[in-house]
């Protein structure tokens, strides 16, 4: 979208230009307003971007607290398996 919208404010302006060279200031006005719009359309998209970008990044970032956590926890587990099987062995041995 926001190269579509670079390509619309490109194409706007260059047929600006081309209506003043004709005499048409109606149509170039017309061109600068819709060049207008679209610039701050693409100044919309840019932040929106931008947003989303950080919205991952902190979502890559939980994803990794969550992967460690995970893994303390799934370590744990074993370690108390581990004793609990132990503490079995010694009660089946008495």
């Amino acid at each position: 979208m926001i190269s579509e919208t670079e390509a619309l404010i490109v194409k706007k302006e260059r047929l600006a230009r081309l209506a003043v060279e004709q005499g048409n200031d109606n149509m170039a006005t017309l061109a600068l307003y819709e060049k207008s719009l679209q610039e701050n359309q693409l100044k919309l998209y840019i932040e929106q971007l931008k947003a989303i970008q950080q919205q991952a990044e902190s979502l890559k970032e939980k994803l990794q607290e969550f992967k460690g956590t995970y893994n303390k926890l799934l370590h744990k587990r074993i370690l108390l398996s581990g004793r609990a099987n132990v503490a079995r062995s010694i009660k089946q041995m008495q």
